[in-house]
Parts: structure tokens; sequence; C-alpha cells
């Protein structure tokens, strides 16, 4: 399993800002971010906001990794099923139950990821809904970035950073607008280590 390791310099007083290693290479949360060393505030533009990102979920992704997973899989149990082994003994049987259990996870997922652009007008509402807290209390960082995003003055300095910013956080805000101040000054960072291990 990859780590993603991550250090971020600040461009203000060039120090180690930010250090961070996750199971998944998404950083969710405000991209304004707060260095400890100098107290500025620069912006990171890998950061998503958590209510931008789940409005523009489609329901999982289908990379040409999990593509060919689901391919070499199913192409295995099959060759399996119809004959490519002969002689068929305990440690054979047992790789192809293990073979069948991989090839049906990868099955699942393709299925849910093809349902869900299938019915995406319904997915969609679903997920609006769950940001809105229709049928039950969202978790605090959601509810967090739902408060930020409930900010006209905040949508409108994340769309100066090029954020892609959909219309429905507009929408949703009415005539309300803002109490959001942007630091003056503010840097975008440029000094980003990456590595896997």
């Amino acid at each position: 399993m990859l780590t993603y390791h991550r250090t971020v310099t600040c461009p203000r007083c060039e120090m180690i800002a930010e250090r961070t290693s996750r199971l998944s290479d998404e950083l969710y949360g405000s991209p304004y971010r707060v260095c400890p060393c100098c107290g500025k505030t620069y912006f990171d533009p890998e950061y998503q906001e958590d209510a931008i990102a789940i409005y523009k979920s489609k329901g999982g992704k289908l990379t040409a990794g999990g593509f060919l997973w689901v391919l070499l899989s199913n192409g295995i149990v099959a060759w399996y099923i119809f004959g490519g082994i002969r002689t068929k003994t305990l440690i054979t049987n047992s790789l192809f139950f293990v073979m069948l259990g991989i090839a049906l996870l990868f099955d699942i997922g393709l299925i849910r990821i093809i349902r869900s652009r299938l019915k995406a007008d319904a997915y969609h509402q679903d997920q609006i809904d769950y940001l809105e807290g229709v049928g039950g209390a969202i978790p605090e960082q959601l509810a967090e970035s739902m408060e930020r995003v409930s900010d006209r003055k905040y949508l409108d300095a994340l769309r100066s950073h090029g954020v892609d910013v959909p219309e429905y956080f507009y929408k949703r805000l009415g005539s309300r607008e803002g109490t959001f101040v942007e630091p003056e000054g503010i840097e975008e960072v440029n000094k980003v280590k990456k590595y896997t291990t």
C-alpha cells in the first residue's frame, strides 16, 4: 500500500510549513493554510474544500489500472473455469477462489461506478442532500467546510485562485454576501516536495 508524503515550504518565511503522510494523494480542507513558523496565511491549491469535492464527486473513478485489473482477474477466472488448467489440485483450487474474490470485488466496484454514472441525477441529489444534512448530522470537518462555502466572498476568493466553484454554492446563498477577507499579499505555495513509500 502506497503512502503519500508531502512537505510544503512557506512562500513567506521559507520554513517547512506542513508535513503530511497519507494513504490518499488527495487533501481536503481549506486551501488557505497558516504557517506555524511565521503565522502568515498562504494558499495551497492542492487542498480541496470538502463540500466542493463531494458536490463534484461522480461516484468513483475508473482508472486504466483498475480496468486492467477487472479484465485480468475476470480473464483468469474464466480461463480456469473453461479448462485452462487440466489438473486441479488444492493449490490451484485455492488460487482460483482467491482470484474469484478479487474479480468479484473489482466487478462490484465497476458496477457501482457505472450505476452512479447512469443515475447521475439521483446520485447528484443524494450528494446535495448529504451536504445539506438531510437525513442526519454531517461530520464536523464537512460542517466546517459548508460554513466556509456559505460566504460569497470566500467563494470569490477561491475562484480568484483558479478553483472551480460550482454555481450551486452561489445559488444556495441567495443575496447573502459574507464576511471573508483574504489576507493581503497572500502567496501561493511554490515549493512542494512529494514522494511515495
